[in-house]
Parts: C-alpha cells; sequence; structure tokens
C-alpha cells in the first residue's frame, strides 16, 4: 500500500462508497456485538458532505476508509468509522488520529 496521507472531503459522487462501506461495518458490527450502527439516512450523509464532515482516504486509487465528523449525533460522537476489511485498520487508524490531532 502507498499513500496513506490522500486524506480529503467526501463529495456527493461517493455517496454510494460510502453506504457500501458502511454495510459493511454494521454488518460486522451485527455478528460480533448486540449493539450497532443504525441505518444512515441518505439525507444526512449528503449534509455531513455539504458541511464537509464527511471524509475519506484514498488507497491506490480506491476509498479505503470514510468517516464523518459529528458533534451531536445521540448515538455516535467524535468520528464514525467505515473501513475496507482488506486494510490494516490500526494502521488506517493510527493515521486518522495523527491527521485529525495535527
Amino acid at each position: 500500500m502507498q499513500n496513506f496521507r490522500n486524506i480529503k472531503n467526501s463529495t456527493a459522487n461517493d455517496i454510494d462508497e460510502i453506504f457500501r462501506l458502511y454495510a459493511i461495518a454494521t454488518d460486522f458490527q451485527k455478528s460480533k456485538f448486540r449493539v450497532h450502527w443504525p441505518e444512515f439516512k441518505r439525507e444526512l450523509i449528503e449534509m455531513e458532505i455539504t458541511e464537509e464532515r464527511q471524509w475519506k482516504m484514498i488507497i491506490d486509487g480506491c476509498i479505503a476508509c470514510i468517516w464523518a465528523t459529528t458533534f451531536s449525533d445521540p448515538q455516535i460522537w467524535g468520528e464514525r468509522v467505515a473501513i475496507l476489511p482488506s486494510i490494516s485498520t490500526v494502521s488506517l487508524l493510527i493515521l486518522i488520529l495523527e491527521g485529525m490531532i495535527s
């Protein structure tokens, strides 16, 4: 893998991939835990994109990770992160956190 630091705001063109990654993450949560993310409404994701609070990390031309910064979601606070299963989760989370701190 290369180009770890290719982090950008998500765009309206990314919405289908955002929902695909959230579905993968939610299915994993359902297989391991009793509590999991709710189904997100399209309008919520569109608003996050418009407000530049929805992010993506691109690796080798592919969206490898998406996340949203949220301040008032009653079920989630801070960040909501979904990562492609084929990518090292720990490595990406460290890079995301480093990027948010700097």
